[in-house]
């Protein structure tokens, strides 16, 4: 396949030698990684970050394997050493004001991978591993980290859906155990819930009287991401059973304020709840869905393979029809479901 065939305003680039050049770039990499990571500076191994992340993105959006996951692995483990570099290297007074380019590009690339890392412990059902990361670097720089201005949603709901990812690993678990998870499924649960209903009553009241129109644009994708985490929640305690009021309530929810969305431009950021919402949507909300998905591609403009989500969801769709207790979350193919 060539990227013409993918985009005829793209020369023909056979996807395979791309693919070939961007596994041998990786395995200099990682070469480089092993015999030269403790001479190198903070600049440099950000910036081999950075490749590697290009890298993964490539792997991510063109191929349907799991070539991707071993660039997340390298990935993760960089961004823990390198963040164990920047605490020694600036004390804690200061890293309020700092003026090295290093901290914003690391602190970029820390919120990059951890909303990677949650979408794809979503799609495998387990807890993600840059949980922890996440609450140090909002700790350790809360006037510098923002990863609304990187993905668009406020960071307490992105620890929200690991938590729920965290409750369905340790469901699962417990199944295979044969252990009775109702209790202690209910209690935490429970407590999600109220953490996602509080939050979305502070950012609805914060949205009646935004400062600027950014802000606006932030507390709007943050409610509809907080919406769709209430799904998830549904889907993670009861299965996903689309006849169930609650799921079919909280999916209303969420298409009532992507409907109230004052900037169709926010839809490019929307894609895990878009899907998310998706599949747990019947009748006429299918179609709806499909709509927004269809202005995504053309916001995009056919760089990119929007359309490969409606796709996606026709299929599940499809599998549900024939099998109504099909699982979400065994629908990624080695990829996270929801990139």
């Amino acid at each position: 396949m060539t990227i013409r065939q993918k985009n005829p305003n793209y020369h023909d680039i056979d996807l395979r030698d791309l693919e070939m050049h961007n596994t041998l770039s990786f395995k200099v990499l990682q070469g480089q990684l092993q015999h030269d990571a403790k001479s190198m500076g903070l600049k440099q191994r950000i910036g081999m970050l950075a490749g590697i992340v290009q890298m993964m993105f490539f792997q991510l959006l063109f191929f349907h394997d799991d070539k991707w996951s071993v660039h997340l692995e390298i990935l993760i483990t960089m961004i823990n050493d390198i963040h164990a570099d920047v605490l020694k290297l600036f004390e804690p007074r200061d890293r309020a004001v700092v003026t090295c380019d290093d901290i914003p590009a690391f602190l970029f690339f820390c919120g990059l991978l951890i909303w990677i890392d949650h979408q794809w412990s979503v799609s495998i059902g387990k807890a993600p591993r840059l949980s922890e990361l996440h609450d140090q670097v909002l700790n350790e720089f809360p006037a510098l980290f923002r990863l609304q201005n990187i993905i668009g949603c406020e960071s307490w709901v992105v620890r929200t859906i690991g938590r729920i990812a965290g409750i369905q690993e340790w469901r699962n678990t417990q199944a295979m155990l044969g252990k009775n998870i109702t209790i202690g499924l209910c209690k935490e649960s429970e407590q999600i819930g109220d953490d996602l209903n509080q939050g979305l009553e502070r950012t609805w009241k914060k949205l009646q009287n935004p400062s600027n129109l950014s802000e606006r644009s932030s507390l709007e994708t943050t409610r509809i991401f907080a919406l769709a985490a209430m799904t998830y929640l549904h889907v993670t305690i009861s299965g996903p059973r689309v006849d169930l009021a609650e799921i079919q309530t909280s999916v209303r929810r969420t298409l009532y304020a992507l409907n109230q969305l004052k900037d169709n431009n926010l839809l490019k950021v929307l894609h895990w709840p878009l899907y998310l919402t998706g599949c747990m949507a019947i009748g006429e909300d299918r179609k709806y869905i499909l709509d927004l998905f269809g202005i995504v591609h053309v916001l995009y403009s056919g760089a990119c393979a929007q359309d490969r989500y409606s796709q996606r969801l026709k299929e599940y769709w499809a599998a549900r029809e024939m099998d109504p207790n099909y699982n979400l979350w065994e629908t990624g193919a080695g990829r996270p479901l929801f990139i």
